[in-house]
């Protein structure tokens, strides 16, 4: 019996040790992303706006994509979706945290701008890299495009909503 117990005791402990290990890289990766600055949605216009890659599986009629096109992007889009998830998931968690700070901070009746950007930082650093990475995704699924349809999904762009940019 207490070697059943040792053996799970070790098992555990491995499995807890492997995810520790597991989500540092992941945060060192996504430390390693330069930042970029997104530009604003202007009104309905998209100015250097980068959609997900599955605002292009959206309009595949539109677009007229080809089998391969279709299967090509929603690999892609597959693979954004894996890359950008540990980074969503500690925004979430982050913007969590943040607006419980701004609901104490207000039930207190103060300001502080230090703290307020401190607590704000991690937001603003995890949304650049989800930003960067949706960019860099976004580039490789215009470059399965033609320039028939880069011309569509130029006329497209200005549909795109906060779900696409996410």
């Amino acid at each position: 019996m207490k070697m059943k117990l040792r053996t799970s005791t070790i098992i555990t402990f491995l499995i807890v040790l492997a995810f520790g290990g597991f989500s540092l890289v992941q945060r060192r990766k996504s430390d390693a992303r330069p930042p970029i600055i997104e530009r604003k949605v202007e009104a309905t216009i998209a100015s250097g706006v980068a959609p997900a890659p599955e605002f292009l599986l959206q309009h595949k009629k539109e677009l007229a994509l080809t089998v391969k096109q279709e299967q090509l992007i929603t690999e892609l889009a597959t693979a954004y979706r894996r890359d950008i998830a540990p980074a969503q998931r500690q925004m979430d968690t982050a913007a969590k945290e943040y607006r419980q700070f701004m609901t104490q901070a207000q039930k207190e009746n103060h300001s502080d701008t230090e703290k307020l950007r401190e607590h704000g930082g991690d937001v603003q650093r995890l949304s650049g890299v989800i930003a960067a990475t949706r960019q860099a995704y976004w580039r490789h699924a215009q470059a399965m495009l033609t320039e028939e349809q880069l011309r569509k999904v130029d006329g497209l762009l200005p549909q795109a909503t906060i779900k696409d940019l996410r």
